[in-house]
């Protein structure tokens, strides 16, 4: 944390450090500005490649002091394999730098979006798409991702069903019924007719079909017919006699 009064402000996230240089430092002594390095390059020690941002959008003028203050902190963040981006939105503070080449070495942006995004890292102090790319590219992945799977999901059923056997379909034919009549096979199913309404039944054969045998059918041999035998009288009976 820096004073509410001092001539800079100085803040981490994570890996990432913001350094803002204000106005009032183009006033202070050469001595003052050597301290400031010291306290950034002390919160850089314990960082593995940090992510440095230099704000100068508060400056509309800057001296060769704050140029060096810069330039040392930009030293000890690459000799921690870091990055620095630096904020520069007006022109007259650019043009030091330019003259200067020091754009040949750091990422010059006018927004903070931009400096974080030329370094890789978000707002929370993670990683994010270097400078350039969209932030929608994952989006796009799992679109196209999604696209292939149907796509081959698409040509594996086309395969499949190209392989599987044709069904050959077999002619339903209408059975005739008696009277000439024929069998409804529509969806609705046969109605039934009445009987008292029916044809009687026809005696001719059908066509394409041979004829069948007439089936002869012989009498019976006569059976003798057997007289029940004849009854026998009944027994005579004597008459009774009557004695006095």
């Amino acid at each position: 944390m820096t004073a509410p009064d001092a001539p800079f402000r100085f803040t981490q996230e994570g890996n990432v450090s913001v350094l803002v240089l204000l106005p009032e430092l183009n006033k202070v002594q050469w001595g003052e500005i050597d301290s400031i390095g010291n306290q950034v390059l002390n919160s850089l020690e314990p960082k593995t490649s940090p992510s440095m941002i230099v704000d100068l959008s508060h400056l509309n003028y800057m001296g060769s002091a704050m140029v060096a203050l810069i330039v040392r902190v930009w030293k000890a963040t690459v000799a921690k394999k870091g990055k620095l981006s630096v904020i520069c939105p007006h022109a007259e503070v650019r043009e030091v730098l330019q003259v200067a080449s020091l754009d040949k070495h750091w990422a010059i942006v006018a927004t903070q979006e931009e400096a974080r995004a030329s370094l890789g890292v978000t707002w929370n102090g993670g990683t994010s798409p270097p400078a350039g790319s969209s932030h929608s590219a994952p989006w796009k992945t799992i679109a196209l991702v999604s696209l292939g799977v149907l796509l081959v999901t698409s040509i594996v059923l086309v395969v499949t069903l190209l392989n599987q056997p044709s069904r050959q379909q077999v002619p339903v034919e209408n059975n005739a019924l008696p009277g000439g009549t024929q069998a409804d096979t529509s969806e609705k199913g046969a109605e039934e007719t009445p009987l008292d309404q029916q044809p009687p039944p026809s005696t001719e054969a059908p066509k394409g079909t041979e004829p069948a045998a007439p089936v002869t059918t012989e009498p019976a041999p006569d059976t003798e017919k057997v007289e029940p035998p004849a009854a026998s009288p009944p027994p005579a009976t004597e008459p009774e006699v009557k004695t006095d």
